[in-house]
């Protein structure tokens, strides 16, 4: 998309003599799909991050409008937060506990 992305905004400045490069022989650089037994995969880009917060991801809307994909919320964001701090409330509950019951 960073390619498509470019593209864009250089031919919305009034650049529009250009050419846009793929790597390979498909359009959508790390977006593909691949038929595994009958099932289509998405591989290489499964997500756009930064689309739920206040301050959004500027691939969003290209994506979104020319792919009409869904936006939902995840877990994801918060999963190291949430261990970190179940960890955390859980170590110093631990040492509250040897502290109070250590003899004075």
């Amino acid at each position: 998309m960073s390619g498509i992305s470019a593209g864009k905004r250089l031919s919305e400045a009034g650049i529009t003599d250009l050419v846009i490069l793929e790597a390979t022989d498909h359009l959508g650089g790390r977006m593909r799909k691949h038929n595994f037994g009958g099932v289509s995969v998405e591989i290489g880009a499964n997500w756009v991050e930064g689309v739920n917060g206040g301050k959004m991801n500027p691939i969003w809307p290209l994506v979104n409008s020319t792919l009409k994909l869904r936006n939902f919320r995840s877990d994801f964001d918060g999963l190291a937060e949430n261990v970190y701090k179940e960890t955390y409330v859980r170590q110093i509950s631990r040492m509250n506990y040897h502290e109070n019951t250590r003899a004075n």
